[in-house]
């Protein structure tokens, strides 16, 4: 938490710094501290990380920074109690796991949550600050510098970094003085909203209201964990509605609010005031929406939605912060185009981004052209009216309870009334026969990435056959690719599709290995293709893909994750939520001559775009 305070200062010494204490090898702990330090200020970051850990060493912590994080362990503890009975067996097997490997106990959690809330009591701050010197010790101590080969020449010698350590040493040093913030995220009374309709779907469980503003929420109560209660709001217009003059201060405004705050608060005020609770809210823009996207529990569900209203109509403006985003995403960026991984990302977003200014990577240029009071009101402009959001609820709350708060924070928004729609910004993987190559890095590795698209008609059993087809042909691409050829480790096919801006799909197959494979490996995949579209898949084929893909349906009707992002997906594109419930009955759909038919509509390989990453040499 001190480390984040520094980072928000104004010329913030460093770039980012954190620090973990914990096991290093087997049966031996480090306390770890990394500083990835700003560009020509190597001495400066290490000394103000070095002077940060000498004062903890001599003071130690306060209590209050004692007391927030006894609550906030405690708080991971009671959620993990109250989902004693819906833990995921992955959890289960890794505890079992290290159990057996390094004899950690498993008693269960509820015998765990007591231990802790006894260990609590009689864990002293003294004891805590005790451990300082033991940890931040001069024996046994490693320093490590890594940089670009480009800097080797100037990097210091182990006597210049002894000789920081040493004017740390020299220095008088001051206790850290906590700023305890004991305000109320909203001080003042809210008028809430009115529900003005309210209509049931008892088949799939949902309750939805329009609120006198014109906000509309839909409500799923689940029993599905029993301390989760997930949502999402989203409105149509996003970033599209801008033009590309403005598009890096608008796809930016939702990130540079997210990270300066709101209302009076600055980032490290809100850490303080949320200690012991379980949120997480944070607004986006997306190209065609924006939105706000949380998670939190039935205890903590009021705080959220505090910060729900907050980040609608009081987004904080933060110079300081804005300049330390842009100052660390230059830095971020400065060696990208020395890294193979990334001039090939770029180039493959670029080229299926048909080159337009909004799909090609970053750079400090765009970075320049983002300006903080253009990004703060394009964002109040997307949030400035309630009344064309929609908000998805679901989790462990039941509707006459959740519902007041509803009213207060989300009824209680303004709206103007305006109704928007995102704009078609027409761009799409462009059509015919298209090779690209990036030649980076000296690695002897090459990746690839062949992607077939075009146009189709957007509907639940067309989605249903581009589905089967996806998971059949990666069944293929990895049997040939690496079971039989031993070509690559991880092939893989990924498939798009969208009714918005237009009805579009992608197949995407992908795969590293060794540079004079590149050819033989795609010819092999273009084989696959076409044994699909002449002989179809084997009924092993559609046997296997039809048994995964009930028993993931089974799986995802008792998921709040799921379910949320279903919702939100069918609301947005004004589809029936209902369809979920056909769903058996459209993988039933898919059989032989399906498939067949499909992989003639859709790879069609006159729309091939061929992409490589070769290393130099």
């Amino acid at each position: 938490a001190r480390l984040t305070e520094l980072s928000q200062e104004p010329n913030p010494p460093f770039i980012q710094a954190g620090a973990d204490m914990g096991e290093f090898l087997c049966g031996l702990d480090a306390f770890t501290v990394t500083v990835v330090a700003t560009p020509g200020q190597l001495e400066n970051s290490f000394v103000s990380v070095w002077q940060l850990l000498q004062k903890l060493k001599e003071f130690g912590f306060t209590g209050s920074e004692f007391d927030r994080a006894k609550a906030n362990y405690l708080s991971y503890y009671e959620s993990l109690l109250k989902e004693k009975d819906k833990r995921d067996s992955r959890d289960l097997a890794e505890e079992y796991t290290r159990n057996f490997l390094t004899g950690e106990s498993a008693p269960g959690i509820e015998k765990e949550y007591e231990i802790t809330k006894e260990f609590l009591k009689s864990v002293k701050l003294d004891s805590i600050n005790a451990l300082a010197p033991v940890y931040i010790s001069d024996s046994n101590r490693d320093i490590v510098i890594m940089a670009p080969q480009k800097d080797s020449a100037s990097l210091p010698e182990a006597s210049s970094v002894n000789a920081w350590i040493r004017k740390v040493a020299q220095l008088k040093l001051e206790p850290y003085r906590d700023q305890v913030v004991k305000e109320s995220l909203i001080s003042g009374p809210l008028t809430p909203g009115k529900v003005i309709e309210e209509k049931k779907d008892p088949v799939l469980g949902l309750t939805s209201l329009t609120f006198s503003n014109g906000l509309k929420v839909v409500l799923k109560p689940t029993d599905f964990k029993n301390d989760e209660i997930r949502f999402q709001a989203f409105s149509p217009g996003g970033s599209s509605l801008y033009p590309d003059s403005e598009f890096e201060s608008a796809s930016s405004a939702a990130e540079i609010v997210d990270n300066s705050g709101v209302a009076h608060f600055k980032p490290t005020d809100l850490q303080k005031i949320l200690s012991g609770k379980q949120i997480s809210v944070a607004p986006y823009i997306s190209e065609r929406t924006e939105g706000i996207r949380g998670t939190t529990t039935p205890k903590d569900l009021e705080t959220a939605l505090q910060l729900v209203h907050l980040y609608f109509t009081s987004p904080r403006r933060d110079s300081i912060i804005f300049r330390n985003i842009i100052d660390q995403s230059v830095t971020a960026i400065a060696n990208r185009s020395s890294d193979p991984n990334s001039v090939f990302s770029d180039t493959v977003s670029a080229v299926l981004g048909d080159h337009s200014i909004r799909r090609t990577g970053p750079s400090v240029e765009k970075l320049r052209q983002i300006d903080l009071d253009q990004s703060l009101s394009i964002y109040k402009e997307r949030f400035a009216d309630a009344g064309d959001f929609t908000f998805v609820f679901d989790g462990n709350f039941s509707v006459d309870s959740i519902r007041p708060l509803l009213e207060e924070y989300l009824g209680s928004l303004p709206s103007t009334g305006k109704q928007e729609e995102a704009r078609d910004l027409k761009i799409h993987i462009p059509t015919g026969k298209i090779e690209a190559t990036a030649v980076k890095g000296n690695e002897p590795r090459a990746s690839v990435r062949l992607v077939i698209s075009g146009d189709y008609h957007y509907s639940p059993e067309n989605n249903m056959q581009l589905t089967a087809l996806a998971d059949i042909l990666q069944f293929r691409v990895i049997d040939r690719l690496r079971e039989k050829e031993g070509g690559t480790y991880s092939p893989g096919v990924h498939l798009t599709y969208n009714k918005y801006p237009a009805n579009r799909y992608a197949f995407t197959i992908s795969f590293g290995c060794a540079p004079e494979n590149v050819n033989k490996l795609i010819a092999d995949a273009k084989d696959e293709i076409r044994k699909l579209k002449t002989d179809g898949p084997s009924q092993t084929d559609i046997t296997k893909f039809s048994t995964e893909e009930e028993r993931q349906y089974e799986l995802h009707l008792k998921d709040n994750r799921y379910w949320l992002g279903w919702l939100v997906a069918r609301y947005e594109n004004g589809d029936d939520p209902a369809v979920i419930l056909k769903y058996p009955e459209l993988i039933k759909q898919v059989n032989t001559a399906s498939v067949k038919a499909a992989a003639n509509a859709y790879l069609n390989e006159e729309n091939f775009i061929k992409l490589l990453l070769l290393p130099e040499k």
